[in-house]
């Protein structure tokens, strides 16, 4: 199992493990590149070149992360216990291997060394792939990630990398996210098959509940089509697959489908005036609710004084 070397800025790195360079999501790219999600250009082999260190003429060093009292390395580690953890790992996975083979003192980070931290950079590119077995990529990818040059793909809307440009995924775990993720579309449809063949009216009141605004009357096309529209949305797809597996497995159990039927009553109720809302809040009579009929229908079936009143409507 590879070992993980540091977690910085809230990503992790690992030793022996090979990392994929990718384009970073922008949803202000140019229009041409507006379904990629990106502003950089897709062609193989156009990327950039970055530096490995950046000289920091305030401590007259190069600020390479590669020693405890550096002011990058501070800033991502702040805690002095867990940034000498970090530099444990460092020195043992980083310098010391690379030591071993240009040197003692090859990496230092003094003026002296001008010359070596000013020619060492690294290729970014879309597809890139750096193998932390070597070192040497190991402290590339350090540093990148360090400076926030690059952004784990799980992150890349993270404020904290808001100037990188480019991610990187863990390929071995985005291979295992990958298959978890088209496990989760079939199971999806394969239940919305189900439902739609056993009990169509229930589907529509699901996907109703969840945000897909259909009608039974609908053409199973559109009915198709909103459902394929959700399930591969590219900023939420994920929640919305788990979130429709979620409701349509807990339909069989008598709990979800009477919170399907409550949140189904409850938009009736407040076409015909039962249920009023008043401001930012729905109310039963005096009974207030929530602030969407999904939260409210909760609040019904949780609540048994609240259920009492809203059975009593229904006599």
């Amino acid at each position: 199992m590879a070992k993980e070397v540091l977690s910085i800025h809230g990503s992790t790195l690992k030793a022996d493990t090979l990392y994929e360079i990718q384009q970073k999501y922008d949803s202000s790219a140019p229009d041409g590149y507006k379904k990629y999600e990106t502003s950089k250009a897709l062609i193989e082999g156009i990327g950039n070149n970055e530096v490995v260190a950046v000289f920091n003429p305030y401590i007259n060093v190069w600020d390479n992360g590669l020693f405890l009292e550096s002011p990058l390395l501070k800033k991502a580690i702040p805690d002095d216990t867990a940034r000498k953890i970090a530099f444990d790992n460092i020195k043992k996975y980083i310098i010391d291997p690379i030591e071993s083979v240009r040197g003692v003192g090859s990496l230092r980070n003094t003026p002296d060394n001008n010359e070596f931290w000013d020619t060492f950079t690294v290729r970014l590119n879309r597809g890139r792939v750096f193998n932390t077995q070597d070192p040497i990529q190991l402290l590339q990818l350090y540093n990148l990630l360090l400076r926030r040059v690059i952004a784990p793909k799980e992150l890349e809307n993270s404020p904290v990398y808001m100037n990188a440009q480019y991610t990187i995924i863990d390929k071995d775990l985005s291979v295992d996210k990958e298959t978890e993720k088209a496990e989760r579309e079939t199971k999806s449809y394969g239940l919305y098959y189900q439902l739609k063949t056993t009990n169509k009216e229930a589907l529509i009141n699901i996907l109703n509940y969840i945000g897909i605004n259909v009608k039974l009357e609908d053409s199973d096309a559109n009915i198709d089509l909103a459902f394929k529209r959700y399930v591969g949305d590219k900023n939420n797809g994920v929640t919305n697959t788990k979130e429709f597996i979620d409701i349509a497995e807990s339909y069989s159990t008598p709990k979800g489908k009477q919170l399907i039927g409550t949140y189904q009553k409850l938009k009736e109720m407040y076409a015909d005036g039962t249920v009023e809302l008043r401001g930012k809040t729905y109310f039963l009579g005096d009974i207030a609710l929530g602030n969407s009929f999904k939260t409210s229908a909760r609040i019904v079936v949780g609540d048994k004084e609240i259920k009492k009143a809203f059975s009593e409507l229904l006599k």
